[in-house]
């Protein structure tokens, strides 16, 4: 009966942190006064509703509750931070934690402003203690080594609160601290286990990467394995779901003959890490269809144009074909030597048609540049029977719409 009101109180105690969390003040007062009338032993609970009550500017409240638990656990350091930070701390120091490091300092300090030449210290039963000239150094240092590893917890720099306290000489004082650092390491792994519940993934990873360097007992250890594994898990999940769905517009741009849309999936599938190879497999079959699917595009690109009579277009689709590397077939060749000559002549009546302007010498600028580049294209085949003539002609416009550029320079 008393582990199910433990239990019990211990779920209540769960809830209200969870209240506490989204902002839930007076919900989470609710479930941790449930959780004491079920066990009032449990300390944390009296930790986080003194919290709470001071958030709900209840300070005489709030310093009665973070008495309370220290009464039930004198080592609590959340409880002796948050009476510290309200100015409220007990006098009576040696009643709620013998703390070696606590007297220690205040009889070092003590020492140094009378100059004694004896170092005096307490230990954990309150008995005094008078230690010769000749330790006073090693005792300082120990102290200093104390007071920087509990400065250094309390500013959550636990990497370096554990290098310290593992250098603290007195077992006892060590004991302590490593009990309050273990609490502090459970808190953040309690705090990771919430944000990976509620698909905070990042503010997990997060936690785990500030307990990650730390040496863990091996329950925490097993703790820290189970949320870093939940993670790993949701990151492959999300890997893959991302992979494919890039996968799926690679295919889709490959249907639709759009090389811009399926470079950007290409980049983004390169992005994700493949240390099997898969992706880069599939890419290789997916880069080979493209590749057909792309020279079949613009193959029929070029049998269009030819068969709709677009001499011009024709010999554009010709020459991104010989780029892309594609294969002209013969049939292809000798509709193409037609396309250009076709294109020659209809290129040559245009320059005709703008003879009378081009003698004129009344030629603007862009149609000089339209001249310069009809004129280019009536080499690309002429018939025998116009090209005497027609070449003498077009030397004469190239000549004249050269003229009229080089006056606007």
């Amino acid at each position: 009966m008393l582990r199910l009101l433990i239990n019990r109180a211990k779920s209540h105690f769960n809830t209200a942190v969870e209240h506490a969390g989204e902002g839930h003040l007076l919900e989470a007062l609710g479930e941790l006064d449930t959780a004491l009338e079920l066990n009032s032993a449990l300390a944390e609970a009296h930790v986080l509703r003194g919290t709470i009550l001071a958030r709900l500017n209840r300070a005489a409240e709030a310093e009665d509750a973070w008495r309370a638990a220290l009464q039930l656990n004198p080592q609590s350091l959340r409880a002796h931070r948050n009476l510290a930070a309200s100015d409220q701390l007990p006098k009576n120091i040696q009643a709620i934690n013998r703390s070696y490091v606590i007297a220690g300092i205040a009889v070092l300090l003590a020492a140094i402003v009378s100059g004694s030449l004896l170092y005096a210290t307490r230990d954990a039963g309150g008995i005094t203690t008078i230690i010769p000239k000749e330790s006073r150094s090693a005792a300082a240092r120990d102290i200093a080594t104390v007071s920087g590893a509990w400065s250094a917890l309390n500013q959550r720099r636990l990497a370096e609160a554990e290098k310290l306290g593992n250098t603290i000489r007195s077992d006892e004082e060590r004991i302590r601290f490593h009990d309050a650092l273990e609490s502090e390491i459970l808190d953040r792994l309690f705090a990771a286990e919430r944000h990976e519940r509620a698909d905070e993934d990042r503010e997990a990873r997060q936690l785990l990467e500030s307990i990650a360097p730390l040496t863990l007992t091996t329950k925490l250890k097993a703790r820290y394995t189970a949320v870093h594994e939940k993670l790993e898990t949701k990151l492959a999940n999300t890997t893959r779901e991302l992979v494919a769905s890039a996968f799926a517009r690679a295919s889709k741009a490959i249907d639709a003959g759009d090389t811009a849309a399926f470079g950007n999936a290409v980049k983004e599938i390169q992005r994700f890490d493949d240390p099997k190879g898969d992706n880069a497999r599939q890419l290789s079959e997916l880069e080979s269809r493209m590749a057909s699917r792309r020279s079949q595009i613009l193959t029929s690109k070029l049998t269009t144009a030819i068969a709709e009579e677009r001499w011009r277009d024709a010999i554009a689709a010709e020459r991104t074909l010989r780029a892309a590397d594609i294969a002209i077939d013969a049939t292809q060749q000798e509709e193409l030597e037609y396309a250009r000559k076709q294109l020659a002549l209809q290129s040559y009546y245009a320059l005709m048609e703008m003879a009378d302007k081009i003698d004129a010498g009344n030629l603007s600028e862009a149609e000089a540049r339209q001249v310069l580049d009809l004129a280019e294209e009536t080499k690309a085949g002429l018939p025998p029977r116009v090209r005497p003539r027609a070449e003498q002609n077009i030397a004469e416009f190239v000549a004249s719409a050269t003229k009229r550029l080089q006056s606007t320079q």
